[in-house]
């Protein structure tokens, strides 16, 4: 009698997710973003998706490649409705292998319309290899809350504000308790928001009216400037010196440089952080400002301001 054993090899499903798969943002007005993610895949070839959510809360700005523009692949945005994009496609070019292991493939900017949750879901997803075969794929969706931030503490009334959305650490970066009021704008070709969206030729203005804390009031030190940017996976970090130049920065705060020098804090800083045209680079843009007593604690923004660059 002949036996024979048969062996199963099991085959893992490639994972299309949406980044990050729950977030908080408001109020109405704000702009995000959210990644279309794949992982666990092996020889991505091409791939199709739709995307849904609710209209009532959310409305999709754009579409944009997540992969690292070259020459071998090709986007295609898909169409943009009420509460649904679809048909939105990339796909590598000519005799090649596959993508492995895990890439961003897309990324959608949406603006919040009114306060509420809605889910973003994922629908007609095809994922193929490079001999056109479909890939196995589970599917995770995200979740979007729309809110008034949330207003932590007090400040005193000399200030003029009445929340705290501030960060505070001491020289060994220890968390510690010193309130300060932070209100940041972006101007975007005269239309001005907290989060906005431009285009790399609009002229841009960013600006924040820092109120400081009373403890050091008439004091000196130093402004912070940092700017944080997302491009699809590649996230990056910059702080401006006080030739209004930008600089990488390597997260250190021993590296972290001055923006201003300042002699005598006044109760309400007025700080032009950037003016002109052609930001750093296209992309998502976290612009955080902060200050450095001469004790160097740092009082930085919770809550920074969002710019949106894309042809």
């Amino acid at each position: 009698m002949l036996g024979l054993t048969l062996i199963a090899t099991a085959v893992t499903a490639a994972k299309l997710s949406i980044q990050p798969s729950n977030t908080v943002t408001g109020p109405e007005g704000a702009f995000f973003s959210l990644d279309i993610h794949v992982g666990d895949v092996t020889d991505l070839y091409a791939l199709q998706f739709d995307l849904n959510y609710d209209s009532t809360i959310l409305t999709v700005e754009r579409v944009t490649d997540g992969i690292p523009r070259t020459d071998d692949h090709f986007f295609i945005p898909g169409l943009i409705n009420a509460g649904k994009v679809t048909y939105t496609a990339n796909t590598l070019l000519g005799s090649v292998s596959g993508i492995s292991g895990e890439a961003t493939v897309a990324q959608l900017n949406f603006q919040a319309l009114e306060l509420g949750t809605t889910p973003i879901t994922l629908d007609n997803v095809v994922l193929l290899d490079s001999n056109g075969t479909e890939l196995a794929t589970t599917l995770e969706n995200a979740n979007v809350i729309i809110a008034v931030p949330t207003m932590v503490g007090d400040l005193d009334e000399h200030a003029g504000c009445t929340y705290n959305n501030s960060i505070a650490i001491d020289p060994d970066s220890k968390p510690i308790e010193r309130p300060s009021c932070f209100q940041g704008h972006i101007s975007v070709s005269g239309n001005t928001g907290k989060n906005m969206l431009a285009k790399p030729d609009d002229y841009i203005e960013i600006s924040y009216s820092i109120w400081i804390n009373e403890n050091y009031i008439g004091k000196s030190g130093q402004v912070l400037i940092l700017a944080q940017h997302q491009q699809g996976k590649n996230q990056n970090f910059f702080f401006r010196d006080e030739q209004l130049n930008w600089h990488p920065w390597d997260k250190q705060i021993g590296s972290l440089k001055a923006a201003q020098t300042i002699t005598s804090f006044p109760t309400v800083l007025e700080l032009d952080v950037y003016a002109g045209k052609g930001f750093l680079s296209e992309g998502e843009f976290k612009i955080y400002v902060g200050y450095r007593p001469d004790d160097g604690n740092i009082i930085y923004t919770s809550d920074p301001v969002r710019l949106f660059v894309s042809d």
